[in-house]
C-alpha cells in the first residue's frame, strides 16, 4: 500500500512480542539483548520509511485491533502483524485468524525448520503460517533472512588485549584452565551481569566489568585484538559488531551440534560469522587448549584486519531488504469475515480510527 493519507491506505505495523509485556520486559532485556536489537532495528526502519508502528504488550487490545482490522479488507491489506513464536499462540483459536494469518510475520531469532517436532514454530506452521513468514537475523534454509543494520567502524588502534564473550558467569564456568592460559598471553576483559565475580577470574588476569551501554561495549571490542566465545550465547549480534570493528572472532566449534527448542541445530556458536573465515573468524575447539592458545598467539601477532559488514547488513542493504520484504504479500489469499467474533462469542466493534489504544477502548461486549 501507499504511505500517508487516511482510511485504509495508511501503512501500519503492529508489534506484539514477549518483551513488550510489562511483566516480562525487564527479565527479557537482561537476557535477550540480541533479540531486542533484531526487533528494534526493524521497528526503526519501518518508522523511517513512513510506516505507522504500534507496539503493545496488552493482549486484549491487540486482539481487538486485529479483529477490527480483519473486518475491513482495505485496512488489513496495508497492515502487518509482527509476533514472536510465543505470542502468536494467543490467536490461533480466534475466528479472525484465517483473515489475518497472511499478514502475520514471526520474528524468530533462532529460526524454525519447515519440519520437525511440534514446538511453537511448527504449531504456527500448522495454523497456516508459512516458513518464509518467519524472519530471522541470520540465513537458514527455511526462513526469510532479514538481518539487522551495522556500520563499519573507522579503524581503531588495537591494544594487546582480548575480550571473553559471556555476559553471564555460567558461560565462562568450566573453562577456567583455558582462561588462565589466555591470561598469560595478554590482559583480558569480561563483561558480566553478576555483581560479585569469583576470585579466579581476577587471578587469571581478567578485568571484570559490569554490563555496559552498547556504545561502551562496542568501544571495548573495537580496541581489542580478539574476541572469543565459550559456546553461549548462541548467535549473539556482538560477533557482527566485532567484525564491523575489525576485531577477529574465535568461534567455538561443537563436538555435537547444539539444538534449540525449534529443532534448529548449530555446529558452532555463530555459524553465520563462521562462514566468513580467516582472518576475521577462526574456528577453535575449546576442549583443545593447545589449539586455542596457538590460535590466539597467531591473532595477537597478526597485522590489523579491515572492518567488515556483509552487504545485506549495511544501512543501505538493510533498508532495501526491509522494503523488499514488506512488499511480499503473496503468501496466501483469504476471505475476510464481515463481523469477526472472539472464541468467547464477544464481538469487536469497528472503530473509526485505527489507533491501537482506541481499539481496546471501543471493544463491545454485546453478542
Amino acid at each position: 500500500g501507499s504511505s500517508g493519507g487516511g482510511g485504509g491506505n495508511r501503512r501500519r505495523a503492529l508489534f506484539f512480542l514477549v518483551h513488550l509485556d510489562p511483566t516480562q520486559a525487564s527479565w527479557f532485556a537482561k537476557r535477550h539483548s540480541g533479540e531486542l536489537e533484531f526487533v528494534n532495528s526493524l521497528a526503526s526502519a519501518l518508522r523511517a520509511a513512513g510506516w505507522e508502528v504500534e507496539e503493545s504488550g496488552e493482549i486484549d487490545e491487540v486482539q481487538a485491533y486485529m479483529a477490527a482490522a480483519a473486518a475491513r479488507p482495505e485496512v488489513l491489506a496495508n497492515t502487518h502483524f509482527f509476533f514472536d513464536v510465543g505470542t502468536a499462540t494467543n490467536f490461533y483459536d480466534k475466528s479472525y485468524w484465517s483473515a489475518i494469518r497472511c499478514r502475520v510475520r514471526v520474528l524468530d531469532f533462532f529460526g524454525s525448520p519447515a519440519t520437525g517436532a511440534l514446538d511453537l514454530g511448527a504449531k504456527a506452521m500448522a495454523r497456516g503460517i508459512q516458513p518464509k513468514q518467519f524472519w530471522t537475523p541470520y540465513p537458514n534454509r527455511w526462513n526469510e533472512f532479514l538481518g539487522f543494520p551495522l556500520e563499519a567502524r573507522p579503524p581503531t588502534p588495537k591494544k594487546h588485549q582480548g575480550v571473553l564473550w559471556g555476559k553471564m558467569l555460567e558461560y565462562l564456568q568450566g573453562h577456567e584452565e583455558l582462561i588462565r592460559e589466555l591470561g598469560k598471553l595478554s590482559p583480558l576483559y569480561a563483561v558480566v551481569q553478576e555483581p560479585h565475580p569469583p576470585a579466579w577470574l581476577r587471578e587469571a588476569g581478567v578485568t571484570v566489568r559490569p554490563l555496559m551501554q552498547p556504545s561502551e561495549w562496542e568501544e571495548l571490542v573495537a580496541e581489542s585484538k580478539y574476541f572469543i566465545g565459550f559456546g553461549d550465547p548462541l548467535l549473539g549480534p556482538s560477533v557482527m559488531h566485532c567484525l564491523a570493528a575489525g576485531t577477529p572472532y574465535l568461534d567455538p566449534v561443537f563436538s555435537n551440534p547444539k539444538a534449540v527448542g525449534s529443532g534448529m541445530t548449530f555446529t558452532s556458536q555463530h555459524p553465520y560469522a563462521h562462514s566468513f573465515g580467516a582472518p576475521l573468524v577462526h574456528r577453535v575447539h575449546l576442549d583443545d587448549i593447545v589449539e586455542v592458545v596457538a590460535t590466539v598467539k597467531r591473532v595477537l601477532s597478526a597485522p590489523p584486519v579491515a572492518p567488515f559488514v556483509p552487504s545485506v547488513m549495511t544501512p543501505g542493504g538493510y533498508k532495501a531488504k526491509v522494503e523488499q520484504l514488506m512488499m511480499e504479500d503473496n503468501f496466501c489469499t483469504t476471505n475476510m469475515p464481515e463481523n469477526p467474533a472472539d472464541s468467547d462469542n464477544t464481538r469487536v466493534a469497528r472503530p473509526r480510527g485505527f489507533n491501537l489504544r482506541n481499539y481496546a477502548a471501543k471493544r463491545s461486549d454485546t453478542a
